[in-house]
């Protein structure tokens, strides 16, 4: 096991930063809790980051909103695999932007950040994108959750901003935070043509994936290997098409 040693520590309002590396990973953790994992020399891992950008890695999104930043890891996949033009990456936490700027490659000029709230960004702004990944999550009892309900009125701001072609992830804690609000609403999933969920053996986080146009288990596998090149290999997906009920 490699030897890990802290790259940078920070503490604001009572919570504590840390970035640490061990060997080539180099991890963020806010009060204890990880939040990003990146090895530049090994880009896709088997963790759960990997399924947060591989949506937006198989449709060529060229236009993401990512609500909820941290170290960036997703962001830094979608550039290195996908055809992504422009990011905006919004998060309420300015020191993780400072962190991921200075730890995580986050300076790349497609990569525009906000030092924002994510209800408030999406609110004001008019734009539409490709890939919109909501990944906002809070500390609570040492344990990540939810920071925003995906309930009726969330999902359909964040729709509203969704282009007709495009893709709107959703991380969740658990199976049973994804069975919550709007995520369980048949009326919602139905305006969309394919809705999967992604799971890894590492982590208990359920990623749903909701495709405007027509995505198979089967098709997303291939566009993955086709897409990720060798790196494939490293990825730890569970997928399974969600009922439409």
């Amino acid at each position: 096991m490699a030897k890990s040693s802290v790259l940078e520590r920070h503490e604001s309002d009572g919570r504590i930063y840390e970035v640490v590396r061990a060997g080539r990973l180099v991890c963020l953790y806010t009060n204890g809790v990880l939040h990003t994992a990146f090895d530049e020399e090994q880009l896709i891992s088997g963790r759960v980051w990997d399924l947060l950008a591989l949506p937006g890695i198989v449709t060529e999104a060229r236009r993401a909103l990512v609500l909820g930043v941290a170290g960036g890891a997703a962001l830094r996949q979608l550039l290195a695999f996908g055809r992504v033009e422009r990011i905006d990456g919004v998060d309420l936490d300015g020191v993780n932007l400072d962190l991921g700027r200075r730890h995580f490659g986050l300076d790349d000029p497609r990569i525009r950040l906000h030092h924002a709230d994510a209800r408030d960004f999406v609110r004001k702004s008019r734009a539409k994108y490709d890939l919109i990944l909501d990944d906002v999550f809070i500390d609570e009892g040492g344990e990540p959750e939810r920071a925003i309900a995906f309930d009726s009125e969330w999902s359909s701001q964040l729709a509203a901003h969704l282009a007709d072609d495009g893709v709107l992830v959703v991380n969740n804690a658990s199976e049973r935070e994804a069975r919550s609000g709007a995520l369980d609403e048949p009326r919602f999933l139905a305006s969309f043509a394919s809705v999967l969920s992604m799971t890894t053996s590492t982590a208990s986080n359920v990623v749903f994936t909701l495709f405007r146009a027509a995505m198979s288990e089967r098709a997303l596998r291939m566009k993955a290997k086709t897409a990720l090149g060798a790196s494939a290999e490293r990825l730890d997906l569970r997928v399974r098409t969600r009922a439409q009920r």
